[in-house]
């Protein structure tokens, strides 16, 4: 199986729709759900292009999101394998093809923002050589 961060921004897609639910929920105090990566005022998740379409982005570095991406890859989700099955992370650069507005990115806007677990934000150009990793810890 190959996997890609970013995922379809579509109710009608479950990774995307259950994200959503996790992240616009009443947020507890010092445990912050941010699933996806917000637009450089941090309220927004950003929305850009890349092979589904109009997409989002996982937000790694908050373990929330992590921990939802890592749920995505237990073997009960697999109906029909054995333990032989196995991934291939894609595209973490992670790589955008054009925003919303038709023009072509060379990847994720640097002025994008993850929002860690404890509300702390932070932007994408601190984290950017970083998101491979930590992409690749939450699928493992």
């Amino acid at each position: 199986m190959i996997n890609d961060p970013h995922i379809q921004a579509s109710d009608n897609y479950f990774v995307y729709y259950n994200g959503m639910v996790m992240q616009n929920a009443t947020q507890p105090q010092g445990n912050f759900t941010n699933i996806f990566i917000r637009d450089p005022s941090a309220t927004e998740p950003w929305y850009g292009k890349c092979w589904p379409g109009i997409s989002v982005w996982m937000d790694y570095l908050n373990t929330n999101a992590a921990s939802f991406w890592s749920s995505l890859y237990l073997r009960k989700n697999f109906k029909g394998t054995n333990y032989l099955y196995g991934t291939w992370n894609d595209m973490n650069e992670p790589s955008v093809f054009k925003n919303t507005t038709e023009i072509d990115q060379m990847g994720m806007p640097m002025n994008n923002t993850h929002i860690q677990t404890d509300g702390t934000i932070v932007q994408h150009r601190w984290v950017h050589n970083a998101y491979g990793e930590l992409m690749t810890r939450a699928s493992w």
